[in-house]
């Protein structure tokens, strides 16, 4: 996370500002947009978690065919690669379980609609 000279927070590559837990709650943001942030940081750890054919083959739009605990096993891996962000979104709070599934989910959402074109 890198400051602007207007002091508006935005996420690496510069290509946005973040979206706060606050902003999300509002309305001012779908369920995607705000967990997207995160998820996009996860593809890579995702796919080689939960595994690609996993995630084509789910029949649910929310990958609740795929089993929790898969994806409680990716919290230490959400936490590394974009819990200073979840944190910053959330005011600093505490990082839930549920946000790691949650960006987890998003991560798998994007691989699927990335390789269905």
């Amino acid at each position: 996370m890198k400051e602007t000279t207007q002091g508006q927070n935005v996420l690496p590559g510069g290509e946005r500002k973040l979206i706060t837990r606050k902003q999300y709650m509002a309305g001012e943001a779908t369920h995607n947009e705000y967990y997207d942030q995160f998820g996009k940081l996860l593809i890579g750890s995702v796919r080689n978690v939960i595994g690609l054919e996993r995630i084509a083959a789910s029949r649910c739009e929310h990958f609740n065919d795929i089993p929790l605990h898969r994806w409680d096993a990716l919290e230490s891996i959400v936490v590394h690669a974009c819990g200073h962000l979840i944190k910053q979104a959330n005011g600093m709070g505490d990082i839930s379980l549920s946000d790691c599934a949650c960006a987890a989910k998003s991560a798998a959402r994007l691989i699927r609609e990335q390789a269905q074109g």
